[in-house]
């Protein structure tokens, strides 16, 4: 793939990032009614260029439109006015900006006592009967006008989303020869085996080479690694996996799938905390029975506390649509009430009365990779479809649900929801790397970290949670901390600098 589309679509999910934050920030102010000192330059932002920004990179794609879109925007003062001239034969997306930018100025006619003339908040000209009476004609009248222009950004949204990932499956060429996927090295044709003997001599050094979605490259290389890893330490093949996660992060399959190499490393290695810092279950509902029980099982074994992700994902857990919408908050409670119930009735206990099945439970590492034989570790077993199990965490999802939607409705929820906006912003400006919302690694000793990266260890959290935690493992696997409370461009630089 040429570079100039890479950078391309570097520079479309940075600025879809910044649109998605700026919008984020927008709606929780109407939606609690809180802020309103911020809607002016968040209003202002999203029609001068953030909406531009995203509908420029658009048109990028087509590399003949470069110099037109330089000129274009070097001429006009107004992103808007780039916009209208370039949706003006695409129907579809003119509907659709046109929409998003007239609600947006709706909203926007209501801002200007906010902020007068001459840069004066409304709470420094007002007294506070005032600004109550002010506040409250505010909110009625601008938000349903805010409703519908939401309603036009996740469309146009959905739209850019669709024709950049069109875009993508287009660029993808014959070039590189096509490597079906379970192809060893030695059933490779000629050709097949000339470019995956450059590419390794490439990822060798480290560096990239476009594969154009042939995975497959990938995969025989992995496989040659790690069937040699007992002559590499864990740091150095820990390093060359991530790495080739991260630089190959677009191949969906290969990001999702290799990634649990490095936490089988860990455990083959005797590393059992990292291994399950790393493999953290992210779902809240559903079934993950087969890696939910084995870290059951590890935990028990090394009698480390349980998760509560895995005891819930080992039994399918509970879902509604409130959790749907409201995930880090859901979790965030769920944490809460399961620790109450480890702390009168203890999960061990519960979990250690059930009939065993087998007595014992065999964790497979490597799976999908037939060339890498490892050796099986043996953990107990429990019987996760066992009615007493389900029916307690059933109860205590409920309860969990419940507070939730207290919290929410009394408005103490903003600061999780702010984690959330800034996890969709970091996963915007840094779609390379692995992320988890509202984690519990072990090395927090029961502390929340808002947000983290597994395989870099880099906890994003609120200053003192550091104080807080396992000193030896902050020094062993050198945990770095960045300040989740910075604005969220200062805490994508913080990372970079940490990379």
């Amino acid at each position: 793939m040429d570079k100039r589309y890479i950078n391309r679509f570097g520079d479309f999910y940075r600025h879809r990032a910044s649109l998605v934050w700026c919008m984020g920030s927008l709606a929780y102010c109407f939606e609690k009614k809180k802020e309103l000192l911020s809607v002016p330059e968040n209003l202002w932002s999203a029609i001068l260029y953030q909406i531009s920004d995203c509908v420029i990179d658009l048109y990028q794609f087509d590399l003949a439109m470069e110099e037109r879109i330089n000129n274009m925007e070097r001429y006009f003062n107004d992103g808007r006015d780039v916009v209208n001239d370039l949706v003006q034969n695409d129907s579809e997306l003119k509907v659709k900006t046109d929409a998003l930018y007239e609600y947006l100025w709706n909203v926007r006619g209501f801002t200007y006592e906010i902020i007068d003339l001459h840069g004066i908040p409304y709470t420094d000209r007002l007294s506070a009967e005032e600004q109550v009476e002010f506040e409250n004609t505010f909110w009625k009248k601008a938000t349903p006008k805010f409703k519908k222009a939401h309603k036009a950004y996740r469309d146009l949204l959905a739209i850019m989303d669709d024709r950049v990932y069109k875009i993508r499956k287009s660029l993808v060429k014959d070039k590189v020869p096509i490597s079906l996927p379970h192809t060893p090295e030695s059933a490779m044709l000629p050709e097949e085996k000339a470019f995956y003997h450059q590419a390794k001599a490439i990822w060798d050094k480290e560096e990239y080479i476009d594969i154009e979605e042939n995975v497959n490259y990938l995969w025989v290389y992995v496989q040659e690694l790690l069937a040699k890893r007992q002559s590499a330490t864990f740091e150095s093949l820990k390093g060359i996996l991530m790495r080739l996660c991260e630089r190959y992060y677009t191949e969906e399959t290969f990001f999702i799938s290799c990634g649990p190499y490095i936490e089988d490393l860990a455990l083959e290695r005797g590393d059992v905390k990292c291994y399950l810092d790393w493999s953290e279950m992210q779902r809240v509902y559903g079934h993950c029975s087969l890696e939910s029980e084995s870290r059951v099982g590890v935990a028990m074994r090394e009698n480390i506390p349980l998760h509560p992700m895995d005891i819930i994902m080992a039994t399918g857990g509970y879902y509604s649509k409130f959790i749907r919408d409201n995930y880090a908050l859901y979790k965030f409670c769920l944490y809460q009430k399961f620790s109450e119930y480890d702390n009168a009735k203890g999960w061990y206990n519960l979990l250690k009365k059930l009939p065993k099945a087998g007595h014992i439970n065999a964790v497979q590492c490597y799976l999908g990779l037939p060339g890498v034989v490892c050796e099986s570790k043996v953990y107990n077993l429990f019987d996760a479809s066992a009615e007493p199990v389900c029916k307690t965490i059933v109860s205590v999802c409920q309860d969990a649900e419940k507070m939730a939607i207290e919290m929410k409705s009394n408005g103490d929820s903003w600061e999780i929801e702010r984690h959330e906006r800034i996890f969709e912003y970091l996963k915007g400006y840094l779609p390379q790397l692995k992320m988890f919302l509202e984690a519990r690694p072990l090395f927090a000793n029961g502390e929340v970290i808002p947000i983290y990266i597994p395989y870099r260890d880099i906890a994003i959290c609120r200053a003192g949670v550091e104080s807080k935690c396992d000193a030896a493992d902050i020094q062993r696997r050198n945990i770095r901390f960045v300040n989740i409370d910075s604005e969220p461009n200062q805490v994508v630089e913080e990372i970079k600098s940490l990379l």
